[in-house]
């Protein structure tokens, strides 16, 4: 755990003012205390009780499971030596640090929503350097006169707001996309918009069309006529709509993690590997066995056992029929493919669990941001090309006063898989639904603390 400070806890208590206390700008004094004593009266400990317990816990709770230091300065009215008053100061910071803590532990005894927090005391001391010149600036001459006027002095002060920034790159949250979580074990009710696009979609006539009509009658007919259909094919394809769910995983600079799931109405057409290599060869041995490992098929070494068997002179003379139609990157890359498909080293290719961490920012730079409030309003835009995809996620709903903008926006470049085309393009409209599990056994998310709402 690290050592956090509960200055970047950034809300602060309001001004009050009192005989035994003050509160301004987010710091608590306690003040008033008896002439050379470091001992706290029962007016202090109400005022801690009240005030500066409360807000450790729900500090802590908003930074998370961590060790803290409580930073309390002593100081001194102007009486005494400054050897004797840095010793008073310091000590009556203590003792105030260490009542506090007291409270914080107790209730965190009964709440376990504080467990892996603790809190250690840092007491400090401005002994009467701070009052000795106000005493001198008004003549007062006496013992009497100094303890009367600087009763505010003989105290001790709760630090809670000192103009402190938050740690570096604090404003930096990272998300990436886990692409094969089915939410199997989560029951997540869908908005209401997109129940209504499922619910058109599933309509008999209209999945008549899409799926009879389309794959039966108007895709052969398209195909018929050549190049033109084919490019037809592929805009009737876009046109049509599909439900789909994906799943981001949020952690922020703390190392809180929350599972989102992602879902809406997509828009895609893509041109993939089985659809290349029909394009650009009669191999049809060849197209069966990719297209069947482009599907996900469990048994690579009949795959790589039927690949040994064809010779090299064939493996080149597609390579080169992929060059002339497409470009070299991509023979090189079906050379590759080919050879990791030998060599029985494609379980990469087969099982992609998740992107590499993305780092975002939410639209107003600020650090004061939970990883478990992003539900809303959301929109993901994808393009693959060569096996690797751009994911542009905006979510987190629209800030205040805006139906443009997004709370957060990420884009998450993703690895070489099967499961990317050569070339596609989606664009989906949705909403960001925190995941509140039970989730163990569908997806392994990362570490730190699980945050799920």
């Amino acid at each position: 755990m690290s050592n956090n400070n509960l200055q970047y806890f950034t809300e602060e208590l309001r001004y009050e003012t009192g005989k035994y206390h003050h509160v301004e700008k987010g710091n608590v004094y306690v003040v008033n205390f008896p002439v050379n004593s470091s001992t706290l009266l029962s007016a202090h400990k109400a005022v801690i009780d009240r005030l500066v317990v409360p807000f450790l816990v729900k500090a802590t709770k908003h930074l998370g499971p961590a060790e803290y230091s409580l930073n309390v300065l002593g100081s001194a009215s102007a009486t005494g030596t400054a050897e004797h008053n840095y010793e008073l100061g310091s000590q009556r910071a203590y003792n105030a640090a260490l009542y506090a803590i007291r409270g914080f532990d107790d209730v965190k005894r009964h709440d376990p929503e504080l467990a892996g927090m603790t809190i250690y005391p840092t007491a400090g001391t401005i002994g009467s350097e701070k009052s000795k010149p106000i005493a001198d600036r008004w003549g007062w001459a006496t013992r009497d006169q100094i303890e009367k006027n600087q009763a505010f002095f003989r105290g001790a002060v709760f630090k809670f707001k000192a103009d402190i920034q938050h740690p570096p790159n604090a404003n930096i949250y990272y998300i990436r996309e886990i692409y094969y979580f089915k939410f199997k074990k989560i029951s997540e009710e869908a908005p209401a918009l997109i129940k209504k696009i499922e619910e058109w979609l599933a309509n008999p006539i209209i999945k008549g069309i899409v799926d009879i009509g389309f794959g039966k009658l108007i895709k052969p007919l398209l195909e018929a006529l050549g190049a033109a259909g084919k490019a037809a094919t592929h805009l009737i394809t876009y046109t049509i709509p599909s439900k789909v769910d994906y799943c981001f995983e949020v952690k922020d600079y703390r190392d809180r993690h929350a599972l989102y799931r992602y879902t809406g109405v997509e828009h895609k057409d893509s041109l993939g590997l089985s659809t290349l290599l029909s394009l650009i060869s009669g191999l049809h041995a060849l197209i069966k066995y990719l297209v069947t490992l482009a599907k996900g098929i469990a048994s690579v070494q009949k795959i790589a056992d039927a690949l040994e068997k064809l010779p090299d002179e064939l493996i080149n003379k597609i390579a080169e029929q992929i060059e002339k139609v497409a470009s070299k990157k991509y023979a090189d890359l079906f050379r590759s493919l080919v050879e990791k498909l030998r060599n029985n080293s494609i379980q990469d290719f087969l099982a992609v669990p998740a992107s590499p961490w993305s780092p975002f920012r939410f639209y107003d730079e600020s650090p004061e941001h939970d990883v478990a409030l992003l539900q809303g309003a959301a929109k993901r835009t994808s393009v693959d090309a060569g096996f690797h995809s751009a994911v542009h996620l905006d979510f987190g709903g629209h800030p205040p006063n805006s139906w443009t903008q997004y709370m957060a926006h990420a884009i998450i470049i993703s690895d070489f898989s099967l499961t990317k085309g050569i070339f596609g393009f989606g664009s989906s409209t949705g909403s960001f639904i925190l995941v509140q599990g039970p989730y163990y056994g569908d997806v392994s998310i990362g570490t730190g603390t699980v945050i799920t709402g």
